[in-house]
């Protein structure tokens, strides 16, 4: 194969292009996402995984949404555990934390009545992870107050008073935040 960069690159954009339209593609984003060395390859399944989110997320079998929610969780939680220095695994963190979003937007409250109390209890394991479920929790009211034009008013509007009824927590966390901040600077 005497191929020029340029080639093989529209040759690998074709083929995860053929890829993302077959119907059963998402099937393989857990497979991809473990075993891939290639961030490009592992983001591009990240891309159908959300398409399969944003799409068809309510015509998924119960247990597969489950299942799909619980790797994507797991995932996040192994990934910013740890400080990340890698430009291309913070780029992979946040799009995995996009993901993640979508999931919650999907599942909460009705599917996943625990969420902000499953977030913020895990925001106590270690400040890496702490940090980034900051993130998510920004990512998610982004999406609700911002109103998101893919969310019918009546899903936003209730996603909002879930969010509001529950800000307790999240103000909860971000005192103990910033009470750990002040001591220490102190």
């Amino acid at each position: 194969m005497n191929r020029s960069t340029g080639e093989t690159q529209q040759l690998a954009s074709k083929i995860l292009t053929e890829l993302k339209e077959q119907e059963g593609s998402w099937m393989r984003v857990d497979g991809i996402l473990q075993f891939s060395q290639l961030m490009q390859t592992k983001y591009y399944a990240l891309q159908i995984l959300e398409s399969l989110i944003q799409t068809r997320w309510k015509t998924l079998p119960r247990e597969q949404c489950e299942g799909i929610k619980s790797f994507i969780v797991g995932l996040v939680i192994k990934i910013s555990s740890d400080e990340i220095t890698d430009p291309q695994m913070k780029t992979y963190l946040q799009k995995l934390n996009l993901v993640l979003v979508q999931i919650v937007k999907q599942e909460w409250p009705k599917h996943w009545p625990t969420f902000m109390t499953d977030i913020v209890g895990a925001s106590k394991v270690n400040d890496n992870l702490c940090l980034n479920n900051m993130i998510v929790l920004r990512l998610l009211s982004e999406e609700v107050f911002d109103f998101d034009v893919e969310m019918t008013q009546a899903k936003a509007h209730h996603l909002k008073k879930t969010f509001c009824g529950e800000f307790q927590a999240v103000f909860s966390l971000c005192h103990a935040v910033m009470v750990n901040f002040l001591v220490f600077i102190v």
